[in-house]
């Protein structure tokens, strides 16, 4: 266990420095949220200046431009033209789209990882180096496969977590002031059922996306060049071939079948906020129970793809060392 732990900090200081610019890049992203969400409550009409006004000129029937001044024009509040069960409606729908985006955006960073895992120990020969060590080659591997999956969906829970709480204490004044008057509040979303859904969430997409993070870390194992390309082309190429010959996109729809199912289960378990108009008091949940997906014939099977496709990359990562010139 104490070389398991040595090997995962061991890619924690690899791969520290993107993490870093990482978070900056979401720090960023969420301030910017923040100050155009506060900014855009005040929608200017006019700045001040000289406005431009339809004017009829008398003389050719034309229809021209005037130069007036709108002094009478000022700026107007964008939330008292907006319902509280509207604003709350939006909210509740801005937190599950802001976590699954940050979830989209880590689980790209973990297909980059698992392809770059061990071909760039490969590349640059530190593979020896790690042979003359008493490290068994499983424990080097699972080291990186479980970094490169349930590491980065750590992160993104995490950060996913962090965007409600965010969220929840920087909505605008006036949006607060209109849930207000319509008797309505923040505190009616289900925050500690979203903390669980969003845990069980995270947990199967770790099962049903297992098989995918052991091909992309076989062929990190295998390729002697470009594995990031060779892992997404394979298996375009091959079920473009297939399709062709046999006239089906079976072979395509098999290799996308937990994808895909990933999709139709977020959209099925999209709950809460459905009807615009919620009622004060209501307790609104942002997902329905992912549990039930959890322990599922799919589950079961991807597992073993995954048990496959891991036992593959220990024997190929034996015998193919380093890559060639």
């Amino acid at each position: 266990m104490t070389v398991f732990k040595a090997l995962v900090m061991r890619e924690w200081r690899e791969w520290r420095t993107v993490m870093f610019v990482l978070g900056l890049i979401y720090l960023l992203v969420m301030v910017g949220i923040v100050y155009g969400m506060h900014r855009g409550m005040r929608v200017h009409s006019s700045d001040g200046s000289p406005g431009v006004e339809l004017q009829w000129d008398d003389d050719d029937d034309d229809l021209r431009l005037r130069d007036d001044d709108w002094s009478w024009s000022g700026p107007w509040d964008l939330a008292s033209f907006v319902s509280g069960e509207f604003i709350l409606f939006g909210y509740a729908h801005g937190l599950r789209g802001t976590a699954h985006v940050i979830n989209f955006a880590l689980l790209l960073l973990a297909m980059f990882y698992m392809s770059d895992a061990v071909y760039k120990e490969r590349a640059d020969g530190s593979t020896y180096f790690h042979r003359s060590l008493p490290i068994q080659d499983h424990t080097l591997l699972l080291s990186k496969f479980i970094v490169g999956t349930l590491g980065i969906l750590l992160v993104s829970y995490l950060l996913g977590v962090l965007s409600v709480a965010i969220a929840r204490v920087s909505l605008p004044g006036s949006l607060i002031a209109s849930l207000d008057e319509a008797g309505l509040s923040l505190s009616q979303i289900a925050y500690a059922d979203f903390l669980f859904d969003w845990l069980v969430y995270h947990l199967l997409i770790f099962l049903w996306l297992s098989p995918y993070a052991a091909y992309f870390l076989l062929v990190s194992a295998a390729t002697r060049s470009r594995p990031l390309l060779v892992g997404l082309g394979l298996p375009v190429l091959l079920a473009t071939v297939v399709g062709y010959f046999t006239q089906s996109g079976a072979l395509a729809e098999l290799f996308m079948s937990n994808i895909s199912r990933i999709g139709n289960v977020i959209a099925w378990e999209w709950q809460g906020q459905m009807a615009m108009y919620p009622e004060p008091g209501d307790k609104i949940e942002l997902f329905s129970s992912f549990g039930r997906y959890v322990i599922s014939g799919r589950t079961v099977i991807s597992l073993l793809v995954t048990s496959g496709m891991l036992a593959a990359t220990w024997a190929v990562y034996r015998r193919n060392v380093v890559p060639s010139a």
